[in-house]
């Protein structure tokens, strides 16, 4: 459980501590933490980044121009992979060279079939489950939601931001670089994960990378 000093402003907010101050303290401490797990911390445009020979995986802390004092405080986090590979072929987009997946990539799944009575079930950073109604969305699957309010935040609920950071996106990268997780994610892909990835410089990347199962994966894709 993270314990921050005494006279950290995450131990002392106030109903006056303005938002942007809660929220450039949370992703200090994020990046304070992740230092420690080789990534850099950007702390003017916040964000994480991981970067070897062959990815770059870029990790960013977004708000909201609705938040307000003494109450709302919102924290967004959105991930993105590039192949450096990729990047150096890619001549479709000058701004986004090497991107292989969208910020909703690794946050769909397939729905599980206890939830046969939902059209999409939603989890949340803090561990809460939202059931939408049978028939209100295209695709039937579960997500995990991106967003959560940090005022008043507590060392529990910073423990559950850092586990998700972790889990549903630095975890799942980890497994998407492999050849057998890359499968296994895809297969468990919900519909707009799948409509994220289907694209021609995902299947060039595959191509890149030797991937020996690229029709295999199309049709699995396609099949949404």
């Amino acid at each position: 459980m993270k314990d921050w000093k005494n006279n950290s402003i995450l131990k002392n907010q106030t109903e006056e501590t303005p938002p942007k101050e809660i929220f450039q303290a949370v992703c200090d401490e994020i990046g304070n933490y992740f230092e420690t797990k080789n990534f850099k911390y950007s702390k003017s445009t916040p964000k994480i980044t991981l970067k070897n020979k062959a990815y770059k995986l870029e990790i960013r802390f977004n708000s909201s121009a609705s938040n307000y004092a003494g109450g709302y405080v919102n924290l967004e986090i959105n991930s993105n992979l590039y192949s450096i590979k990729l990047a150096k072929i890619d001549k479709t987009n000058s701004k986004f060279k090497g991107l292989l997946t969208e910020v909703i990539t690794p946050m769909s799944k397939s729905l599980p079939s206890k939830f046969d009575n939902a059209s999409k079930v939603v989890e949340t950073i803090d561990g809460k489950i939202i059931e939408h109604p049978i028939d209100k969305f295209k695709h039937k699957e579960y997500t995990f939601n991106r967003n959560i309010n940090l005022y008043q935040i507590s060392p529990t609920l910073f423990d559950q931001i850092v586990k998700f950071i972790e889990i549903r996106i630095v975890n799942w990268y980890n497994e998407f670089k492999t050849d057998d997780g890359l499968l296994k994610l895809v297969l468990e892909m919900g519909g707009s994960a799948k409509n994220s990835i289907d694209k021609d410089n995902f299947y060039k990347y595959l191509e890149i990378r030797k991937f020996d199962k690229i029709d295999q994966l199309k049709e699995i894709i396609k099949n949404r």
